[in-house]
């Protein structure tokens, strides 16, 4: 039984020393959505080295299957090297996890990010009817700076949020009363797209 703890705990050190030591090598790594695409971005420190980076993706944080592979001697021990690699196939209307493993120096941090599949100049409430907030997503891969408008049922405007250059709006409904809801995104007075919301 002595034995057993002794090998338990040696592991979770193990992985967790394997998981700083992958970190410590990397001075940025993000996530971002263009249109249907999500960009890795990492940066490998100066005097960073390791043997291949693999790219590894999950849709529940648990079980990751590898997307991609960087092959050869990876980073420099001069300078920082920047990375970039795109999962043009992302997982639609799910949370997307991703890993970096860094040769034999382990696993990075988990980045996530949420991917919506959204029409070209369309859009899309999550969830609806909305109960206490709700998530507008809406394409505009050229980061234009847009507006959303919300109008009761008798189209008097009840909130506008003005300057929106990606493509994702939080709304909380406090205040706001129950009832049947049009929205509009505009750009320059021009709709871009239109849609109903039902708050409870």
């Amino acid at each position: 039984m002595r034995r057993f703890f002794l090998t338990i705990i040696f592991f979770f050190a193990f992985a967790h020393f394997s998981l700083s030591q992958a970190d410590s090598l990397l001075g940025h790594f993000s996530l971002q959505k263009l249109q249907s695409t999500v960009i890795l971005n990492w940066t490998l420190r100066s005097g960073s080295t390791c043997n291949g980076i693999q790219i590894f993706r999950s849709e529940d944080s648990m079980q990751f299957v590898q997307i991609g592979d960087i092959q050869g001697v990876c980073g420099s021990s001069g300078t920082s090297v920047d990375y970039l690699f795109e999962d043009t196939a992302p997982l639609n209307d799910k949370t997307n996890y991703y890993k970096l493993q860094l040769g034999t120096n382990g696993f990075s941090k988990v980045l996530a990010i949420k991917i919506i599949k959204i029409p070209p100049n369309g859009s899309t409430v999550r969830p609806n009817p909305v109960a206490e907030f709700m998530d507008v997503y809406f394409s505009n891969p050229n980061s234009l700076s847009m507006s959303f408008v919300l109008y009761d049922f008798f189209g008097q405007e009840v909130f506008r949020k003005d300057n929106l250059n990606g493509e994702h709006l939080h709304f909380e409904r406090s205040g706001t009363i129950s009832g049947i809801y049009t929205y509009m995104i505009v750009y320059e007075d021009e709709i871009h797209s239109i849609g109903k919301i039902i708050l409870l």
